[in-house]
């Protein structure tokens, strides 16, 4: 059971992809009856692990917003953060 920061980034892990902090060990999940409906299950899910999803939504979220890869290379990081920033300033 891994937590996937970057989907399917780290199904691998011999391929290049592949990076640990790619992933975040998700907590002990419980089993969840089958009676409830997907929208429950979520919430059951949301609710016992607050943590763990703040965790993992705000960093999609920094990924989404700010175009930085953790398998970009520094550089190529560097560069897309400047680019993304002229085109937000310039937009506003």
């Amino acid at each position: 059971m891994k937590g996937n920061i970057i989907t399917y980034a780290d199904v691998v892990k011999d391929r290049p992809l592949f990076h640990e902090s790619l992933t975040i060990d998700p907590p002990p999940s419980k089993i969840f009856s089958t009676s409830k409906s997907p929208i429950g299950r979520i919430a059951s899910f949301l609710y016992d692990n607050p943590i763990y999803f703040l965790k993992t939504a705000s960093l999609k979220v920094f990924y989404l917003i700010a175009f930085v890869r953790p398998y970009y290379s520094w550089s190529h990081n560097i560069y897309l953060l400047l680019w993304i920033s002229f085109g937000y300033v310039s937009f506003v």
